[in-house]
C-alpha cells in the first residue's frame, strides 16, 4: 500500500520509454527499409509489365490479327444487305479503337443500334490476346476469358466508318 502512490509514475515512465524512438546502441546497425529495384533504362519492359497487369488499354500499342466479317450479330433487323460493302481496314479499326470510350450497359442498350453487321478480330497486347467484336452501330466489345468491356464511338470524325451513329445528348 505504501508504494501505491508511485504506481502512476511507473506507468507513465514505462509509457514514455516505450513510445520514445530508440536509437541503436553503438555497434548495432539501424534497420533501413530496402529500396525497390527499378531499371528505368528499359522503358519498354516497364510498359509491358503494366500491360500484363491490366486489361486491354487502347492507348498502348497493340496488334490486330484474324479480321473477319461474319455479319451475324443477333439483331431485330432481318435484312443483312445493309452490311454489304461495310469493310474496315486494319488501320481504320486501330484508329476507331483508340477513339472509343468505355460505356455502361444501359448506355449501350439505349444509345446504339444493334446491327447484324460485325467485324471480328484478335487484339494482341503484350502477351495477352483479346477478342474484338466491332458492330456497324458504332460500338464494340473487347473480351478475354475472364473480362469484357463495351466501348462506344461518339466522335463525329468516325461517322463515315459506321452504318449508324449513337444517339447523343445534343440530339435530344
Amino acid at each position: 500500500m505504501k508504494f501505491l502512490h508511485i504506481l502512476p509514475c511507473l506507468v507513465l515512465l514505462s509509457f514514455i520509454s516505450c513510445t520514445k524512438e530508440s536509437k541503436p546502441s553503438e555497434g548495432e546497425k539501424e534497420y533501413e527499409k530496402p529500396e525497390l529495384i527499378s531499371d528505368s533504362s528499359n522503358e519498354s519492359d516497364n510498359a509491358e509489365a503494366q500491360v500484363e497487369a491490366a486489361f486491354f488499354n487502347p492507348q498502348l500499342d497493340f496488334n490486330i490479327s484474324d479480321i473477319s466479317r461474319p455479319h451475324d450479330y443477333p439483331s431485330s433487323l432481318d435484312d443483312i444487305s445493309i452490311c454489304e460493302g461495310w469493310e474496315l481496314s486494319e488501320n481504320e479499326i486501330t484508329e476507331i479503337i483508340r477513339g472509343a470510350e468505355e460505356i455502361s450497359g444501359v448506355l449501350w442498350d439505349f444509345s446504339f443500334d444493334h446491327l447484324p453487321c460485325n467485324h471480328r478480330a484478335i487484339l494482341i497486347q503484350g502477351q495477352k490476346q483479346y477478342n474484338l467484336s466491332l458492330n456497324g452501330g458504332s460500338w464494340m466489345s473487347i473480351s478475354s476469358p475472364d473480362s469484357s468491356i463495351r466501348m462506344g464511338v461518339f466522335d463525329k470524325k468516325f461517322e463515315p466508318y459506321f452504318l449508324s451513329e449513337p444517339a447523343r445528348e445534343e440530339d435530344h
